[in-house]
């Protein structure tokens, strides 16, 4: 599960427009996401708590191919 749902759910409301679709909730798609995307396909990063400099920050380090 997300370390903080409630932070992503405050920056959705916070959108001009839904991301998800009013049929999904931030719960329903980490559970998806988890559940359906191998854990060696990609960076996963839990940004809830992260400012966009730290978040670019790791990506741009953790994230790199070599």
């Amino acid at each position: 599960m997300l370390r903080d749902p409630a932070a992503v759910e405050a920056r959705e409301e916070a959108r001009p427009r839904t991301a998800y679709g009013r049929d999904w909730t931030v719960q329903d798609l980490d559970r998806l996401l988890r559940a359906g995307t191998p854990r060696d396909i990609g960076l996963w990063l839990d940004t809830s708590r992260q400012t966009v400099d730290e978040t670019v920050g790791r990506a741009w380090t953790e994230g790199a191919v070599g």
